[in-house]
């Protein structure tokens, strides 16, 4: 009986070992997917931004080309008048 007892206070020492040696290695994979997960969202967030940027700049180039344009035609039209 006293065997008895001793192996099973000596296998549930290994069992809470076991559980700490999981939960350990459960934060460890959570904590790095948890770090590439946050990697991959600064991407998509620094991508979103760029295409943000790219929006604008072209929107600013419209309108920069149709002020050209304005300016052009009128200067044609005095250009006209006065020749």
């Amino acid at each position: 009986m006293f065997l008895s007892n001793a192996l099973s206070t000596h296998f549930v020492d290994f069992g809470t070992l076991a559980i700490g040696i999981g939960t350990l290695v459960l934060a460890i994979v959570l904590g790095i997917a948890n770090w590439r997960n946050a990697k991959l969202d600064r991407k998509v967030h620094i991508a979103d931004k760029r295409q943000a940027w790219i929006w604008e700049l072209g929107n600013s180039l419209d309108l920069y080309v149709s002020v050209v344009k304005i300016v052009e035609d009128k200067r044609s039209e005095v250009n006209a008048e006065v020749s």
